[in-house]
């Protein structure tokens, strides 16, 4: 069994909001009150009010509304489903609210993307090394709150933004995992 602390950091809404519009574009389309049956008290309370882009929210109800949706999809095995969640936040943030961000490939916006983790996430750290021509590591450290849930939501966004980027054939492998008792969430990231 995966280790997971879900209290202790807070994420931008930018992450939640999306994964929402993901639940309420696909068949069926979900609804607030539907994911709301499936979450603590606390994320039904978070919910409820207008998610902000640039609001802050509790890790927790991050994790438990991407279960929530996982589940209430029907038939989708919960990996696969909060890795399409990230690909989802990767294709709808990058080209709206954060093109910005857009770099002329990979290698630029993954090094920018550790240098602006912190808005992004209130708690830890990134650091980018670059591993070949079209290879990199994000280390994610520091970190008080984990789950693989998020791991496998950021292993879906670095796949799309890869592409976004001018990478084609993505690979993402987190090589260590702190659900996994490591000190570190490392994300080998490779492209042609």
């Amino acid at each position: 069994m995966a280790r997971e602390v879900l209290e202790g950091g807070r994420v931008k809404g930018s992450v939640l909001r999306s994964h929402l519009l993901w639940a309420a574009e696909h068949q069926p389309p979900l609804k607030i009150q539907d994911i709301c049956q499936h979450v603590s008290p606390e994320s039904v309370r978070v919910l409820q009010a207008p998610i902000l882009t640039l609001g802050w929210y509790p890790f927790r109800t991050v994790i438990e509304t991407d279960r929530a949706i996982s589940a209430l999809a029907g038939g989708v095995d919960l990996k696969e489903s909060v890795i399409a969640l990230g690909r989802y936040s990767a294709r709808i943030n990058l080209t709206t609210n954060y093109r910005v961000y857009n770099r002329s490939q990979p290698h630029e916006f993954f090094l920018s993307a550790a240098q602006l983790h912190s808005h992004f996430l209130d708690f830890g750290r990134a650091e980018y090394t670059r591993t070949g021509p079209g290879a990199c590591r994000l280390s994610m450290r520091d970190y008080p709150c984990f789950s693989e849930v998020f791991c496998w939501s950021a292993r879906g966004y670095y796949e799309q933004a890869t592409l976004l980027q001018g990478g084609r054939n993505p690979k993402v492998i987190e090589a260590t995992c702190m659900c996994r008792g490591d000190q570190s969430c490392d994300f080998e990231i490779r492209w042609s």
